[in-house]
């Protein structure tokens, strides 16, 4: 009897219809923008191919509530609230998904980003040197999820036209997360004392120069890190040598074993002018490569100017003299 009076509920009710405007939102997001619409129908047949039946009409119907929910969020109204702005938008200025009638079709129109600045992430996550290139077209896929699948194979087109220079080195990011973790004064919501990490270095093989070997024999470096700097597409971590107790930088994609060490950070008088000490080093380390400094007199001609400014800036003293 009860089987029968749960048969006679459920009669009449289709299939997955709770989760139907989010399949269809995640349609939408998916394949249209401004360039790209989609129709009810096509809509409806997409829903019928993952097992879904819908009509026309609730189409509709689900995007009309898609609207409400978006500007519920956006606003942090309630959704009758939501309802009643979106009544009075008769240019579709409040809308995320949009009815084209010229086209006769739907497309999401409001995004967080557009095109544009996602083609420019993507080209600087290709153009890093410090990343491998599996690693670049993971993050390339990340950020193309913020656009339609129609801008999102244009960007990937454009990405990987240039063939560059990357690193064979697969642990970069997750060095980079040890680097922060160590340097932070905070962890998990809790106080941490800034500490020394401790990692191996690799240097190119003069007889085979696409085989790495470690520094030092293979000792561990043991440094106090204190800032990430990028140079030329490359990442470098700038900290006091334990050895020498001095500052020095190093290539993040040539470190591997980054580790905590547990012992506290040391050098600490580079913190109180910290954002002043980088500018001057910067400057003084020529592609971050260390080493006496000494104070040169360079003449060029005049055709060369541009280049001398993008190299070393704008400094009208000595550029006039």
């Amino acid at each position: 009897m009860m089987a029968e009076m749960k048969a006679a509920s459920t009669r009449g009710k289709k299939f997955n219809q709770k989760i139907k405007p989010y399949v269809v939102l995640q349609y939408l997001l998916k394949y249209t923008d401004e360039n790209n619409i989609v129709t009810a129908p096509e809509i409806v047949d997409f829903l019928e191919e993952h097992g879904m039946e819908a009509e026309r009409r609730s189409i509709y119907s689900d995007i009309k509530e898609i609207n409400k929910v978006a500007l519920m969020m956006e606003e942090d109204c309630s959704i009758e609230d939501a309802g009643e702005m979106l009544e009075g938008d008769a240019d579709d200025e409040l809308k995320l998904v949009v009815y084209d009638p010229h086209r006769k079709g739907f497309y999401i129109k409001q995004r967080h980003f557009d095109l544009n600045d996602i083609r420019l992430l993507a080209e600087c996550i290709y153009s890093a040197k410090f990343i491998t290139e599996g690693q670049a077209k993971r993050l390339v896929e990340v950020v193309c999820e913020f656009v339609s699948e129609h801008q999102a194979e244009r960007i990937r087109h454009n990405a990987f036209l240039t063939d560059r220079v990357k690193t064979n080195n697969k642990h970069v990011l997750n060095s980079i997360a040890v680097i922060n973790d160590a340097m932070s004064r905070r962890t998990n919501g809790a106080p941490h004392k800034p500490e020394k990490i401790s990692f191996k270095y690799l240097k190119h093989e003069i007889s085979n120069v696409s085989n790495e070997v470690e520094r030092r024999h293979g000792d561990k470096y043991i440094v106090s890190p204190y800032a990430l700097l990028i140079n030329e597409g490359n990442y470098y971590l700038l900290a006091v040598d334990d050895r020498y107790k001095k500052p020095r930088t190093y290539r993040i994609d040539r470190m591997i074993n980054v580790k905590f060490t547990g012992e506290m950070r040391e050098g600490n008088e580079l913190t109180r002018n910290l954002q002043e000490y980088l500018d001057t080093y910067s400057k003084r380390v020529f592609s971050m490569y260390t080493g006496r400094r000494e104070l040169v007199r360079i003449r060029f001609t005049n055709d060369l100017l541009d280049s001398i400014v993008d190299r070393f800036g704008n400094y009208a003293s000595y550029l006039t003299e």
